[in-house]
């Protein structure tokens, strides 16, 4: 009697840790069961969870092989019922579609996929697998550059080929072109004359542009003095005061009109007519007699093309360093590739009698 109780109590001891062992796994299966997330009304009552990276590698060969223009490759890649569905709802059914639209689409825009996302998918009812991508996809369309982002929605078959997808598209905006700022520099015709220059915008040569630069106007500063000037050109007052405190080497009489051209502004010095003809210009010595210049000083000349000693017109010092004058150029307005104004352009110019 006692060797039967020991029998059945050693069975009921096994019955009881298997029921134990039974009841842990099924908790253990149970917390372990995903119930996922989202819906898909072609599929009432589905739910998705993570898939795994088979459909990632899957969708990154399918898209080399697009880039390597691998028709073959593809193709084996993708069911004999092959479904897309584009972004203007353009269907193409079967592999042989799928390799006419390809080949063409190849030939005429040449694209290039680049995957910047991808995120694989499992339907937890019907456990199909799906994978979600986001790609930069550069296009040529007449003979430019396009790009866009395609985000694909493809369904992996049971036997691990590409089925069904859905395109979307959105145009990516090209980038802003940077515009190359415009350089300048003041332009003499004579260098006696410095005061009749014009400021000059263009580009650099090695960027190849060839539109012209219109200056609307600019501030200079000749010596202590600011003065604002309009278009291309100094200013009456500026050019006045230039001519009037820089050993410039030319001069106006009262009459603003008639220019004189000297070698210096001290007594003995040669002085000239300026006289133009057309696109020509020649110079004739200043007769003799007594001239009121612009500014009020009076230039005397005794003999002809000579400037004779005066209180305006002094003997020239002995051992006096050459006067120095600098005009600097600022907040230049311009209109170009685009409409500006360069506040400090580094344009100036260095005058040394």
């Amino acid at each position: 009697m006692k060797n039967l109780n020991k029998v059945i109590m050693r069975k009921l001891l096994i019955l009881s840790f298997f029921t134990f062992s039974f009841v842990q796994l099924n908790a253990q299966i149970s917390t372990n069961v995903q119930e996922g997330a989202g819906f898909f009304l072609p599929e009432p009552g589905e739910k998705f969870v993570v898939g795994n990276d088979k459909s990632t590698k899957l969708w990154k060969t399918y898209i080399d092989a697009h880039n390597n223009r691998d028709l073959e490759s593809l193709l084996l890649m993708e069911s004999d019922s092959i479904l897309i569905v584009g972004p203007t709802g353009n269907r193409i059914s079967g592999k042989a579609q799928h390799k006419d639209a390809l080949s063409a689409w190849f030939d005429t825009e040449e694209p290039e996929w680049n995957i910047y996302w991808a995120m694989p998918y499992k339907g937890v009812l019907g456990g199909d697998e799906w994978i979600i991508a986001g790609h930069e996809v550069t296009t040529t369309v007449d003979g430019k550059e396009v790009k866009q982002n395609h985000m694909i929605d493809a369904k992996i078959s049971k036997d691990g080929k590409v089925e069904l997808f859905y395109v979307y598209k959105m145009d990516i905006p090209a980038k802003p072109r940077k515009i190359p700022m415009p350089k300048f520099r003041f332009a003499v015709k004579y260098e006696d004359s410095a005061y009749e220059g014009r400021l000059i915008g263009f580009y650099d040569e090695a960027l190849g542009i060839e539109k012209t630069v219109k200056i609307n106007g600019f501030d200079v500063k000749i010596g202590p003095k600011r003065f604002l000037c309009s278009g291309n050109k100094l200013s009456d007052s500026a050019r006045r005061y230039l001519a009037g405190n820089m050993p410039i080497k030319s001069l106006y009489l009262e009459d603003d009109e008639t220019e004189l051209s000297v070698k210096n502004i001290y007594a003995g010095s040669s002085v000239k007519v300026k006289s133009n003809y057309g696109d020509d210009e020649e110079s004739i010595l200043l007769a003799v007699g007594q001239y009121t210049l612009d500014d009020g000083r009076i230039l005397v000349v005794e003999e002809e093309g000579v400037i004779a000693e005066s209180a305006d017109f002094p003997k020239e010092p002995k051992n006096t360093p050459p006067p120095v004058t600098v005009v600097v150029f600022k907040n230049i307005r311009y209109i170009g590739l685009d409409q500006g104004e360069v506040t400090d352009p580094e344009v100036s110019i260095t005058i040394i009698n």
